[in-house]
């Protein structure tokens, strides 16, 4: 489990207009830290429209999505 006191590294995810390439990224990025639990990812989705982008985040524990 994930918690303020565990996490030692975060990794942030900056996009705007890139959802052909996230999917790929994430899956990649959820296999690479799938055994950490020291590690939060945030996603920051600049898009300017409102499409729920939180599926990228399936299978990473410490995922937060900011919008």
């Amino acid at each position: 489990m994930i918690t303020k006191e565990t996490i030692t590294f975060s990794i942030i995810v900056i996009t705007y207009h890139r959802d052909d390439v996230l999917e790929e990224q994430f899956t990649t990025l959820s296999k690479l830290i799938a055994d950490r639990n020291d590690i939060e990812v945030i996603f920051v989705d600049n898009n300017p429209d409102t499409i729920d982008r939180t599926h990228f985040g399936k299978g990473i524990e410490g995922f937060i999505l900011c919008k």
